[in-house]
């Protein structure tokens, strides 16, 4: 389909998916209301910020992270709008396929062919718009005092924010926004025909040598991470992305491109590459198990306790299949801690971090209640790595403090004796992204390792070693391994790593929102803006 981007129309964009109970509109004109600059984290253009990655992670990183950012510039486009359509494809029943609706878009492209909504932001339309062969589209407006659309801004079905409540006092102003907007002034954006509406282009290719894997998710972290690591050892040959912005018109080297959040029913594949939203990592991992396949899943694993059940309960049922994406345990670091620390694998290793974070915009995607904490999201990576230095322990006490503004300090003891503490903050200097100090101690010894890169190791009297490595070293080593362990058919993680983490993860979750009365960590953003 068309859509508006960069400020031209343009062809070839996949239709987005309409999920159950959902409408796909024909858009006959789009007005925008403002567009969202505080959605994603967007790194400003600099050459002394492009220096300080490249002397931190080497030019090979650096230039295809610019790649990968720069190709994310139509998505980077979003706008809450008002619009008028008729319904093609009917939902939950509220309209009749042919019937002429209002809508409001609240997280959409500056203008689209078509759009899919929930049938809580559609209304009845008896009033004129549209012409013959163009789609009408106006451009944002100064913007009222008083922002109407203020609990819409950046809205999505995977947010986990029921919409029925927010929308139903707003769908008045929508008919009226549609209603006054000044349409002759608009473009016209040329629409000679509809295109065919197609979620799904191309088709895998007959099954090779290599295992069959399929990838959801098309973000900056697929493209510079895990589709150059795998390659050698699994072909891709499909990828999943909901926002039909984030894909290459053209279609590159993947042979089928969709915009479905699920593996289809006719789908053949060997492993899925999981690295969507948080909340989804869990039910692919299943439903991959379930279908006899891999599932490589970034972190969080899971975010609640259904979720634990479920993949320990599949784990349980279809073997371990399941390989989690923490890049600390496939650190080089890693393999002369135990020497220097002169300490045997489940012997008690004390872990001491503090970890600055990147501060969020404030409709991030890591802010919806879907996703959960910092903790989840971010805090995941030190409490892991401390699990896997001791041999996945039992965790037997946890505690959490949270400043006034919102500094975090997490703490555990293991059975083996081992104490963790974890600072984690979003004040300080963002100069190469996030930063980490992390300390571990054992018998009389301490190795210091900053940012995943220096690491230095003491004795009693002397210094023990010194190591520099590439922290992106980690991530390289992860799904390289793993593709190759999914290549060969090697097992994946074990039920006890997978049941030790995530029990660690979500008892701090739940002291966490425990100590904050219930709600979740940063969520009072969404609700609020």
């Amino acid at each position: 389909m068309r859509v508006l981007a960069g400020g031209e129309w343009r062809d070839g964009f996949l239709d987005a998916h309409r999920g159950e109970g959902e409408y796909r509109v024909q858009v006959l004109a789009w007005r925008n209301l403002e567009r969202l600059t505080d959605m994603y984290a967007v790194v400003p253009r600099s050459p002394r910020l492009v220096w300080n990655y490249l002397r931190e992670v080497g030019p090979a990183a650096v230039a295809r992270k610019v790649v990968s950012r720069s190709a994310e510039r139509f998505r980077n486009e979003k706008f809450v709008s008002v619009g008028v359509g008729r319904v093609l494809e009917a939902g939950d029943g509220r309209f009749a396929a042919g019937g002429a609706v209002c809508f409001l878009a609240p997280c959409h492209p500056a203008c689209a062919e078509r759009v899919v909504l929930p049938g809580a932001l559609l209304a009845p339309w008896e009033g004129g718009a549209g012409e013959p062969g163009v789609v009408l589209h106006l451009p944002p407006a100064p913007p009222p005092a008083e922002r109407w659309w203020r609990a819409l801004r950046g809205w999505v079905p995977d947010a986990g924010v029921p919409i029925l409540p927010l929308a139903a006092p707003l769908l008045a102003r929508v008919r009226d926004e549609a209603a006054g907007a000044p349409w002759s002034e608009a473009r016209r954006l040329p629409l000679p025909a509809p295109s065919p509406v197609a979620e799904r282009r191309g088709a895998p290719r007959a099954p090779g040598t290599r295992p069959r894997a399929v990838l959801f998710g098309y973000g900056n972290y697929a493209k510079t991470l895990v589709l150059p690591e795998v390659a050698p050892y699994l072909d891709v040959v499909a990828v999943h992305e909901i926002d039909p912005t984030q894909m290459p018109v053209a279609g590159g080297d993947v042979p089928c491109w969709d915009t479905a959040p699920f593996p289809r029913p006719d789908e053949a594949f060997d492993a899925l590459l999981i690295a969507g939203y948080h909340h989804t990592h869990a039910p692919m991992a299943v439903e991959a198990l379930r279908r006899g396949a891999c599932a490589v899943a970034e972190k969080p694993v899971v975010v609640d306790e259904a979720q634990r059940a479920a993949v320990l309960r599949a784990v349980r049922e279809h073997g371990e299949r399941f390989f989690s994406c923490f890049h600390k345990r496939y650190s080089p670091l890693n393999e002369t801690v135990f020497d220097d620390l002169a300490v045997s694998p489940g012997e008690p290793v004390d872990y001491h971090c503090v970890v600055f974070e990147i501060p969020l915009p404030e409709l991030h995607w890591y802010r919806w209640p879907n996703s959960r904490s910092r903790l989840v999201s971010n805090g995941c990576h030190w409490v892991d790595h401390f699990l896997f230095l001791n041999g996945w322990a039992d965790v037997v006490r946890h505690d959490l403090f949270v400043s006034a503004r919102g500094m975090m300090n997490v703490s555990l003891e293991l059975a083996n004796g081992a104490a963790f503490t974890l600072a984690l903050t979003d004040h300080g200097s963002r100069r190469i992204g996030v930063q980490e100090h992390v300390e571990l101690r054992a018998n009389g010894r301490t190795v210091r390792i900053d940012n995943s890169a220096r690491y230095e190791a003491e004795g009693p009297d002397r210094v023990l070693r010194r190591r520099r490595v590439n922290k992106m070293s980690s991530y390289a080593a992860m799904y390289s391994s793993i593709g190759r362990a999914v290549a060969e058919g090697r097992p994946g993680d074990s039920l006890r790593s997978i049941e030790v983490s995530t029990g660690a993860m979500l008892a701090l979750e739940d002291l966490l929102r425990a100590r904050l009365g219930g709600r979740g960590e940063e969520r009072e953003a969404v609700a609020a803006r």
